[in-house]
């Protein structure tokens, strides 16, 4: 056995071994994609109870740092069954340790009711709180699709909702006083911190659409613009520094407490209801808080572009998601982003006569080096969903197209998915009610070694355990014949329709 075949045979087994274990980990990490759910139904139209809200999409959410969830309102079905979806305007917690719900505030039900009093039912409405103190709730689309600007205060010890302006004196932006609201709106991006919530664009009706930027603060219960140095006077200016106007945008909040924001609509006269995607886009920005301004990230930022998925679990620098309104998107305790789903385009170049597709793909983003990959899901749209059974963590279950769901980040690198408009599992498209839980703690090691790091050991140890074994076997090849050059050298290898609103 001469030395340049034992490097050959070293050189084979290497990059087998290498391709399978890459291969392994691959699939492991696509155990990420097993969705697992857990509550409510498979079936649109399906009413609240004692279990939990009824079937619903829109509605605004918050979560405390006791892990509980609030949602309030969307547009769907209450404990009412009137035969067709309404505006709601109740409020729900979720615990999210005991995967328990919990009926809050039925919301009005009767207007002579004084302790009853709740804001007007709506959809698509900005919340953010205080712990154990209050929620807040702002705006949203009443059920002709216009803007609403009040904002309301749900004293959580009472048990009461107030009305800000009986709270303080805030006057609406009708003049130059100090103290201002943002404009009668809804479908905006919107972040909650721990003592302030932001809200950018969203729309007053089908046909316009706003840019800018606001904060309000729970301590003092007071709006204030933050007016941005490179703000452009028209909304529609497509510039590299400060992103368009838009509605129904995807939202998340970074480690480092900076605001990022994906996609939406940037076309005032593509109405919700219609679903034409020709005004979706693909770009993504981050609002650095601490100096006030916006940076450009990655995508296409003034038109609707197709998602170019490769394969599967592979980085490529031509990835990226097609144009999309209202998906769920979180960061992982590792800094890197997941987006699923959405009212967008998959692989299909949008045109005029094109509508939008509801979206089942899960993408996973790198902002190190800014670069998605296609983690699992569905490829193409209006994807039938796979419920199996419930708690059963499927490596093929899908919680199927659908856009305008309710998400929130729950403890240990949990995802919660609720609800949206979408298809059921009989063949069905409406508002659903099911709650799907995903858990990537795997991707994560323990220490706080990212993956790739991990993978990275693993085939270095690897490589150093074959050279040893290659260079014992040449030793031994120099004293004389061994085991294995008396056996044979004949050795082989295996290798939807939508529903509108």
């Amino acid at each position: 056995m001469t030395s340049s075949f034992v490097y050959s045979k070293l050189f084979t087994m290497c990059r087998l071994q290498s391709f399978y274990i890459l291969v392994f980990l691959y699939i492991q990490s696509g155990r990420c994609q097993e969705w697992n759910w857990i509550m409510g139904d498979n079936s649109i139209g399906t009413l609240s109870s004692s279990n939990g809200p009824g079937a619903r999409s829109g509605s605004s959410v918050w979560t405390d740092e006791d892990g509980i969830t609030w949602l309030f309102g969307g547009k769907g079905f209450s404990d009412i069954d009137e035969g067709e979806p309404k505006l709601l305007n109740d409020l729900w917690t979720f615990n999210n340790q005991a995967r328990t719900w919990n009926l809050v505030h039925s919301g009005t039900v009767s207007e002579a009711m004084s302790d009853n009093v709740a804001p007007s039912p709506r959809q698509q409405a900005a919340a953010c709180g205080f712990t154990k103190i209050s929620m807040v709730v702002f705006g949203g689309l009443d059920e002709g699709d216009s803007g609403i600007g009040d904002t309301w205060v749900y004293n959580i010890q009472k048990r009461k909702w107030l009305l800000l302006s009986e709270i303080s004196n805030v006057t609406s932006k009708t003049d130059n006083s100090s103290l201002e609201m943002p404009s009668a709106r809804g479908d905006m991006a919107s972040w909650c911190m721990l003592d302030r919530m932001y809200i950018f664009g969203g729309m007053d009706n089908s046909k316009k659409i706003f840019n800018d930027l606001w904060k309000f603060s729970l301590k003092d219960l007071e709006w204030s613009e933050v007016h941005s140095p490179n703000k452009p006077a028209n909304p529609n200016t497509d510039s590299d520094h400060y992103p368009m106007g838009r509605n129904g945008p995807t939202t998340w909040k970074g480690k480092d407490g900076n605001l990022f924001m994906f996609g939406g609509n940037i076309l005032g006269t593509n109405v919700r209801s219609r679903h034409l995607n020709m005004g979706y886009t693909s770009d993504m920005w981050r609002y650095l808080s601490h100096n006030n301004t916006w940076v450009f990230q990655h995508g296409y930022r003034s038109s609707c572009h197709p998602a170019r998925y490769g394969r599967k679990y592979e980085f490529s620098s031509l990835n990226i998601p097609g144009c999309r309104r209202r998906g769920a998107a979180w960061m992982d305790t590792g800094g890197r982003v997941w987006l699923y789903g959405g009212d967008g385009t998959d692989t299909s170049y949008p045109s005029v006569f094109h509508s939008s597709k509801l979206l089942a793909d899960l993408w996973l983003y790198s902002p190190w080096d800014k670069i998605w990959f296609w983690f699992g899901g569905s490829d193409k749209g209006d994807a039938e969903p796979k419920y199996y059974w419930k708690t059963y963590a499927g490596g093929d279950a899908l919680p199927g197209g659908r856009y305008e769901p309710i998400f929130w980040t729950g403890a240990d690198n949990t995802f919660y998915l609720f609800g949206g408009l979408g298809h059921d599992g009989h063949n069905h498209d409406g508002y659903l009610n099911d709650l799907w839980v995903m858990d990537v703690n795997y991707l994560l090691e323990r220490s706080g070694v990212p993956a790739g790091t991990l993978m990275l050991y693993l085939l270095m140890a690897l490589a150093l355990v074959l050279t040893m074994a290659g260079i014992f076997l040449y030793a031994r090849d120099r004293k004389g014949p061994s085991i294995w050059s008396r056996l044979s050298n004949d050795v082989k290898y295996s290798q939807l329709t939508t529903t509108g609103d």
